[in-house]
């Protein structure tokens, strides 16, 4: 139990210590206290509320004996109650500086009579353990004393409410805890002051020896001015935090030794000194103060001498006392900053209010007034940093940043202002809001040419760039205030260079401007830029003002002067970006278009005729010399005849010979047509007319896309050579391959080696151009994905036997083609995993499909790689099948792989056929080709060629010159002896 002048109660913690009592004033700050140890007390609170609303206190020490039925380890000795009455502050109960409450706080849940011990408040941040709360209601006030904070952030209070509260109506009030002097308070009452104290959630506190230690550490050091001098010179110190004072307010004087083990310990220090409420504290005393105001030691002596001037007698009597006026004050002038914030550090009492000219009231999670420890503990590029408990900040070196450490002004040019309040977030910008509220060095936001703000285009605030760094649309908004009317960046939002895919907030001369430069960039050999801009005038200096705006607003605003950005005064900007089109950007200050000027877009000043060959406009201003516009579904050709005017007729001599007229070059519909698909008749003038007013934008090209053109892309994983065609082989030493057999009537003749159709594994390729029946596969390999792929196997499949057909292993097919799957490239070729494989546009050849009405079939078939028979040529010639070329079993690559992509980035077959797409070397742009594909298998990642009429045509070249020949046997022997079949 801490006791302080009549003030009396108790602090339990979760583990059934005794913490602190009844707190002073800050305007009566107390001369000691004392913590009496291993006492475990019930609470001490009386059930009555004098005429303030104070709960009674006892009136002298001796009185603390009527609470020793309430002890739970013994009463109050005479050495307790001597020790308590040397130790005590005693002042008169009369005193004018009674008790006071904290600033209430809402219920924001109900509260039930005989069932509920628990509170939900709005703001929970002064509920320390130990606290003395009073509830207050329509239906009525009690008292209570928290035990603990919850980690729901519910207030545990010591037992059930007497009476109903309801959500809203309900207040609850801390009682404020009086500051202990600690430049005059002894050994023994520091020693009580900080014993024990620690973070709450946190294994560490300040031991007994610690608190002995420190206790002598704050005697030698003081007196301290403030708390600045008391942060820099002990608190920090004395943690291991700072091992020198960094000047600013700091008194001369010795600087503290390290005699706390944790940096921990120093905050919990801090947290306590400044207001022991401070609910984040598992342990607290009382708070701090580092002068006495009006409090008083008053110290009268008295002799009784002899007539001879011998003493007789002598008497000492020390009393201290308040000397402050009885009631309550009627006013406070505060001229410096340190008093407004030292005025309201115990009762919380100014919400919403900030000072200067120093920003010490930083963002504290919503509580308000916000406590100092975040500024008088350090930020580190507009982030908090509390020892112990945050990372240190590195720099690039690895080297960690010092924090700015920032207190209050003690000038007399301090003043106070209604400061800037968070926005709840939204489901539209839940986590994509930025902050500025912890800056060391504005009071309101930051400073940007000190600081700014780095963030990967991929961010998940910013979501600039998508996983392929492609810009996305996007929206910003931010608050920004001009201190001068010079060029500067608001924002910039890049991509990979300065002039491409980007979009930039700034000023720039006279105007407030939003640029976006396209993916293509800026044309360096025109001198017309490829930007689009809106622009806003800036106002002239010295505060708000009207400015020409340069040719009238296209954003809703009218003809002439148009409102300026005000330097030194907060304003709202808001920007929104589709595209680069003079339509697709969006520019609002302070919610308003009002004075936004859209480069390249205007409007009519006058109605347009039929035959019209000038179009009046409000400004020409974005538009080049000659150009295209838009009014409304028309695309004209036009010159600029002037800051005010299009010239629009048709030019029938010069360097604009053909150029010019309303519709001069196709006529077209933009809306009413799917594909914008421009007729055949095309006219040098067109009917109707256009109203003033009507909106003019600059177009860039007469034809519209007739179908979507996909923004995706993709990176090839590994190298891919030059496209290559290999052919089969077969070594005599290759086990994997089977007897190919074929069945003529009731003959069963071996006619090779090779594949049937469910044979599986390692296909040996050598290129089709060699002879070689063993060679090394060189670089034909490199024409194969590493990774797997598509590939598609081609046999002779026109081979007719003694005039009949020849039929395969099991009753298949022999010959022809098919599409295989391959899991990589080995040594010798490729590995086959999947046979007959059917993709969408693979199949039989129907009509109305890519190559249909081929008949060609693509399931599985048998191959021959070793062929042990002769072909009868039409010359009568009989050859070795292994010498014909066209007689071999090819194979050769259809897909590449796209990783990453998607059905949108690469579409399916168009439907009149297929598609391209192009493979760019990246460190040189000329190294470029295009490659043909029919399908993208999405679940495999490829571009696939599986057109079967061209699989058809393949076959036809590759083994043409065998078509219509018969097989015999070797030497003969067969049915008809080898003879030509017709």
């Amino acid at each position: 139990v801490v006791l302080t002048e009549r003030g009396i109660g108790t602090t339990v913690d979760e583990e059934g210590g005794v913490a602190t009592t009844g707190p002073r004033p800050p305007s009566a700050h107390g001369l000691g206290a004392y913590v009496l140890d291993q006492r475990v007390l019930a609470p001490l609170i009386r059930s009555t509320l004098d005429v303030d609303g104070i709960p009674e206190t006892f009136d002298v020490v001796e009185e603390l004996r009527a609470s020793e039925e309430f002890s739970m380890s013994g009463g109050f000795g005479p050495g307790d109650i001597g020790r308590l009455r040397r130790m005590a502050f005693a002042a008169s109960s009369a005193s004018g500086t009674a008790h006071r409450w904290q600033r209430a706080t809402r219920l924001i849940a109900p509260v039930d009579a005989g069932e509920d011990f628990t509170l939900r408040v709005d703001e929970g941040r002064w509920f320390a353990p130990g606290s003395l709360v009073k509830i207050e209601s329509p239906s009525g006030i009690e008292l209570r004393v928290v035990t603990a904070r919850e980690r729901d952030g519910r207030i545990r209070l010591d037992r059930l409410v007497d009476l109903d509260h309801e959500a809203f109506f309900g207040r609850v009030s801390v009682l404020q805890r009086r500051p202990v002097n600690v430049n005059t308070a002894d050994g023994d009452v520091l020693v009580a002051l900080t014993e024990n104290l620690g973070l709450r959630g946190q294994n560490h506190r300040i031991d007994a020896r610690e608190a002995a230690a420190l206790a002598v550490e704050i005697e030698r050091t003081r007196p301290f001015t403030g708390f600045e001098d008391f942060v820099e010179r002990l608190a920090l110190p004395a943690a291991g935090v700072q091992d020198q004072a960094s000047g600013g307010g700091a008194a001369d004087g010795p600087i503290a030794q390290q005699v706390l083990d944790d940096p921990r310990d120093g905050v919990a220090l801090y947290m306590n000194a400044r207001n022991a409420n401070d609910a984040r504290l598992g342990f607290s005393t009382m708070p701090f103060s580092f002068e006495s105001d009006g409090v008083f030691e008053v110290e009268l002596r008295a002799t009784v001498n002899a007539a001879a001037g011998i003493e007789r007698a002598r008497g000492v009597r020390t009393v201290v006392m308040d000397v402050a006026p009885e009631g309550a004050e009627l006013l406070e002038v505060l001229t410096r900053q340190r008093d407004f914030d030292a005025a309201q550090r115990i009762s919380r009492g100014s919400p919403y209010w900030i000072t200067g000219p120093e920003p010490t009231a930083r963002y504290d999670a919503g509580v308000e007034p916000p406590s100092r420890l975040i500024p008088h503990l350090g930020t580190v590029r507009g982030r908090r940093f509390l020892p112990g408990i945050d990372e240190p900040v590195l720099d690039a070196d690895g080297v960690p940043v010092p924090p700015d450490r920032v207190f209050a002004g003690t000038g007399a040019a301090g003043f106070c202002q209604l400061g800037p309040i968070r926005i709840g977030q939204t489901p539209q910008n839940q986590g994509r809001v930025l902050h500025f509220d912890q800056e060391s060095r504005s009071l309101e936001g930051r400073f940007l040419p000190d600081q700014p703000v780095v963030r990967d285009p991929s961010d998940g605030v910013v979501r600039w760039a998508d996983g392929a760094g492609l810009a996305q649309p996007m929206s910003l908004s931010m608050w920004v205030r001009p201190e001068t009317g010079a060029s500067g960046t608001f924002a910039s939002l890049a991509g990979q260079g300065p002039d491409t895919d980007r979009v930039a907030l700034g000023i720039d001369g006279t105007d407030l401007v939003l640029r976006v430069f396209d993916g293509m960039g800026d044309h360096r050999d025109t001198v017309f830029q490829e930007i689009a801009e809106a622009r806003f005038a800036v106002a002239a200096s010295g505060g708000p003002g009207s400015v020409s705006s340069g040719g009238g607003s296209t954003g809703g605003g009218g003809l002439g002067a148009a409102p300026g950005l005000p330097t030194g005064v907060w304003s709202h900007v808001s920007v929104d970006v589709r595209g680069n089109r003079p339509d697709q950007i969006d520019l609002l200050v302070n919610g308003s278009r009002s004075g936004v000027r859209r480069l390249g877009m205007t409007r009519l000043t006058g109605t347009v005729s039929t035959a019209a060959g000038v179009l009046p406009v409000e400004t020409t201003e974005g538009f080049p010399d000659a150009c295209v516009l838009r009014i409304g579904t028309e695309l004209v050709e036009a010159t600029i005849a002037g800051p005010n005017a299009f010239q629009i007729s048709h030019v029938e001599q010069g360097a604009q010979a053909g150029f010019g007229g309303r519709l001069a070059r196709v006529r077209f519909d933009v809306e009413g047509s799917p594909v914008a698909q421009p007729t055949t008749i095309a006219a040098a003038l067109s009917t109707g007319g256009y109203p003033a007013g009507t909106t003019v934008t600059h177009y860039g090209y007469s034809l519209p896309l007739a179908e979507g053109v996909p923004s995706g892309g993709s990176a090839l994983p590994a190298p891919i050579g030059p496209f290559r065609v290999g052919r089969a082989f077969a070594l005599p030493s290759d086990n994997t391959l089977v007897p190919i057999t074929a069945t003529f009537g009731n003959q069963v003749f071996n006619i090779g080696r090779g594949w049937t159709s469910t044979t599986l594994g390692e296909l040996k390729l050598v290129a089709a151009e060699s002879g070689a029946q063993n060679p090394t596969p060189g670089d034909l390999l490199d024409a194969f994905s590493p990774g797997g792929g598509y590939a598609l196997l081609s046999g002779p499949g026109n081979v007719s036997f003694q005039g009949g057909s020849i039929i395969g292993p099991n009753g298949g097919q022999l010959g022809g083609v098919e599409i295989v799957r391959y899991s990589g490239v080995t040594g010798e070729g490729i590995q086959i995993v999947e046979r007959g494989v059917d993709l969408p546009a693979a199949n039989s050849g129907a009509p109305g499909t890519p190559g249909g009405g081929t008949g060609l079939a693509l399931a599985a078939k048998a191959y021959v790689f070793e062929w042990q028979v002769n072909f009868v040529q039409n010359n009568g010639m009989t050859i070795d099948g292994d010498e014909i070329l066209g007689a071999s079993t090819f194979c050769m690559p259809i897909s590449i792989p796209v990783p990453g992509a998607s059905d949108l980035t690469f579409p399916g077959a168009a439907v009149n056929g297929s598609r391209f797409a192009q493979i760019t070397r990246l460190d040189d742009g000329g190294l470029t080709e295009w490659v043909r594909y029919d399908v993208f298998d999405a679940q495999a990642g490829h571009l696939v060629r599986s057109d079967v009429g061209v699989f058809a045509g393949l076959q036809r070249v590759l083994h043409g010159e065998i078509g219509g020949q018969d097989t015999t046997p070797p030497g003969g022997g067969g049915p008809g002896g080898g003879v030509p079949g017709g």
